[in-house]
């Protein structure tokens, strides 16, 4: 435990916090290069045509009857969830499903990217020293916000996107979310909470200094 505590000291905290201020710079970058495949057709999805099933179908291998979508591909992108889109008797995908497939993606990817930009100023602060302030407490605020929604209220968005669109093309979308999503959004309650901290102990720093 002794070895752990070490860690809750100055230099390491402020270390710590400008290396994961560059990773999270890092994610935003990939983060736009994930859209970016979204909208060029390299997002993965599973189809069903009246020929068969693919697994990781990408409409970027649609030319090639999807073949090259039966395995894991280099530079694509998945969403959180999973998504199927059932072709008419045609095989074809209509191209309503296709713009619903990437909104529907863009309505989690968007938030994490703003998420993460958010973080990264949170690293900086730390970084520079400025710790007990209200724009940590605010920062931490947004980024808890923003994650707990993308995973408790997008799924429901995206099903209305794949819903509506289905009902206008003449396939048919579906989406099925990740079952523990309410699971994995207590880590961003907790991050909440310790923006309350945060701002008290930055009120309460204030106080101080005022009455110095």
């Amino acid at each position: 435990m002794k070895k752990f505590r070490s860690l809750l000291n100055e230099n390491s905290a402020r270390n710590t916090a400008r290396f994961m201020k560059w990773i999270c710079y890092a994610v935003v970058v990939f983060t736009l290069f994930g859209i970016i495949l979204s909208i060029i057709g390299r997002q993965e999805f599973i189809l069903h045509t009246p020929t068969g099933a693919h697994q990781h179908a990408m409409f970027a291998n649609e030319n090639r009857d999807w073949q090259l979508g039966e395995g894991v591909q280099l530079g694509s992108v998945r969403s959180r969830g999973e998504f199927r889109i059932i072709t008419d008797s045609s095989g074809e995908v209509d191209f309503i499903l296709r713009v619903a497939l990437t909104v529907a993606h863009l309505v989690v990817i968007i938030p994490m990217l703003f998420a993460f930009w958010i973080l990264s100023r949170l690293f900086k602060n730390i970084s520079d020293g400025r710790i007990f302030v209200y724009e940590n407490a605010h920062l931490l605020l947004y980024f808890g916000v923003i994650q707990a929604a993308a995973l408790v209220i997008a799924p429901f968005i995206q099903l209305f996107i794949t819903e509506a669109a289905s009902s206008f093309a003449s396939g048919r979308i579906t989406f099925a979310n990740d079952p523990n999503f309410l699971v994995d959004a207590i880590p961003y309650i907790a991050v909440i909470v310790a923006a309350y901290i945060i701002h008290h102990g930055a009120k309460l720093q204030d106080e101080a200094d005022h009455t110095l």
